[in-house]
């Protein structure tokens, strides 16, 4: 299987956000997403979103100041100034998306009693929607890890329902902040159930194996080179496509300079609607 899948969501402005901040948000996203990647190495199959870690990180990063914050916020690719605003416009414009169903939800969870400062409480209430939850973590630690799942579950409609394992809340625990994003799209042009079939799929180590495999022949965003493949496959409503990059050479994953961020943004600028991809 690919070593990393990347997904990247790309939506059109129609409202009032402007065309130069959402251009911005999405460079800033992608540029953490190949610098998560890199730190991730290439040993094992990886899979996460990155959106997810970055507006959480960006939410964290609220409640940082001086070098901590220029660290965090070098990390996330985010600017000294307007980091909150570019996040938030961000999430606003991909929940908006049309065709498609996104839900971003975060919350913060804090050690009741605790004197939580006024303006970051405010920070976070106005562009996370991130309200606080007072917790009894020292009297009841798995009771709060519980009531933390359920929310966290609720808001992935069932998909993600142990977040917290046993023991991960203890009696000491100050502050949790909780990110949950949940996605859920139709093909603009669905596959057919009986295309799918094994077929032969060459390892980033080598090796073969024979996944159940979708194919189809259908109009889609395609680029190539003498390095990568990349197809943009459309959800229904037009505005959010899944991007698939494959590598001529079945080791190329291994090496974690096969794509960074700047390329990536070079496979989308190549990309072509072609009235037939296989």
């Amino acid at each position: 299987m690919l070593k990393q899948a990347l997904f990247l969501a790309a939506v059109s402005s129609r409202f009032a956000i402007s065309v130069f901040a959402l251009d911005e948000a999405a460079k800033s996203n992608n540029e953490f997403c190949f610098r998560l990647i890199e730190k991730a190495g290439t040993s094992e199959n990886q899979i996460f979103s990155p959106f997810s870690i970055w507006s959480a990180l960006a939410m964290t990063s609220a409640g940082a100041e001086a070098e901590t914050l220029q660290q965090m916020q070098h990390v996330l690719a985010l600017p000294a100034d307007g980091s909150d605003d570019l996040v938030s416009s961000w999430s606003g414009r991909l929940q908006k998306a049309g065709g498609v169903k996104m839900k971003i939800a975060n919350r913060l969870w804090g050690r009741k009693g605790l004197p939580f400062r006024p303006e970051f409480l405010k920070l976070t209430d106005k562009h996370y929607g991130a309200g606080l939850e007072a917790m009894d973590f020292p009297g009841d630690p798995d009771g709060s890890r519980q009531q933390i799942n359920r929310w966290v579950s609720d808001n992935t409609e069932g998909k993600i329902k142990d977040l917290l394992g046993p023991g991960t809340i203890q009696p000491a625990t100050q502050l949790v902040l909780t990110n949950a994003v949940y996605f859920k799209g139709e093909w603009a042009v669905p596959f057919k159930a009986n295309n799918t079939r094994k077929r032969s799929f060459s390892l980033a180590t080598g090796s073969k194996a024979e996944p159940e495999t979708m194919s189809d022949l259908f109009p889609a965003g395609y680029m190539e080179d003498d390095r990568l493949q990349a197809a943009k496959l459309r959800y229904q409503g037009g505005q959010v496509a899944m991007i698939v990059v494959l590598p001529r050479k079945s080791d190329a994953l291994m090496k974690s300079a096969f794509l960074d961020a700047d390329g990536f943004a070079k496979v989308l600028s190549a990309m072509r609607d072609e009235k037939r991809v296989v």
